[in-house]
Order: C-alpha cells, then structure tokens, then sequence
C-alpha cells in the first residue's frame, strides 16, 4: 500500500536523485527502484535484492537467475500486464543497455545513468509490478 501523499512523495525523490549519477556498488537500477519503492510505501525491497558490487557481479547474477525479469520477479512477484502499470510501479525496460528495472512516471519511465537519470517511453517496458 502507497503512503496518502505518494505522488507528491514520487516528485520529490525524482527531483532529489535526479542529477546522482548509475554506481554499480550502491545506485544501480535495483537500488534506485527499491529507494522509490520504499519512499513510496515504506517497504524495503534493498535487503531481499542479492547484493553486487560491480558489472561482473550483475551481469553473473542476471545469468544466474535468467534475466532481469526473473531477478525482479524473484523479490515483487509475478509481473501484471504492462497495460495496468501506473506511476510508481516498477517496470524492467531497455533503455539502450539492455533489459534493466526502472520506475514508471506514466508514459516515460526512469531509471540512473552515467550522468543521472535517464528517461524513456514506457513503450521500451517488457514488464511491469504493482508496488
């Protein structure tokens, strides 16, 4: 369940994480979407997410549990079809470097880059959770 305030709550973590730049040991994809979830509900996901430190780690992870949306299903559940995803919800999209996690904004999604966030059509979404 959503704190009452939770769209004045998704604005405020955007604008505060908005110029922080993607960190493989600490601001990934995951990390970025479990603060968001968190923000949002008060529900820490960062615990059940398996921990990596670098690009090597990820991407053995990723194969380890066959792709981003089986690495993402293993801590939210099975995906909702991407026509219910709403603003808040996590979605895994490819936002130029592959399959990764990222939060919905309504039509565009987000998710860190090199020079902070980057932004894309939900188009790019393959899948998509409730939070």
């Amino acid at each position: 369940m959503r704190v009452a305030n939770w769209p004045d709550v998704l604005a405020a973590e955007i604008e505060a994480v908005r110029a922080r730049p993607f960190n493989w040991d600490g601001w990934s994809c995951y990390d970025f979407c479990a603060h968001i979830v968190w923000s949002l509900t008060g529900v820490d996901h960062r615990e059940h997410f398996p921990a990596y430190h670098s690009q090597a780690e990820a991407e053995a992870l990723l194969a380890q549990y066959g792709g981003a949306v089986k690495l993402t299903e293993s801590v939210l559940g099975t995906a909702k079809p991407l026509s219910y995803a709403r603003r808040g919800d996590v979605v895994v999209a490819d936002l130029w470097a592959g399959l990764q996690p990222a939060i919905c904004l309504g039509a565009n999604l987000t998710a860190p880059g090199p020079k902070g966030l980057n932004y894309g059509s939900m188009r790019r979404a393959v899948a998509a959770w409730d939070i």
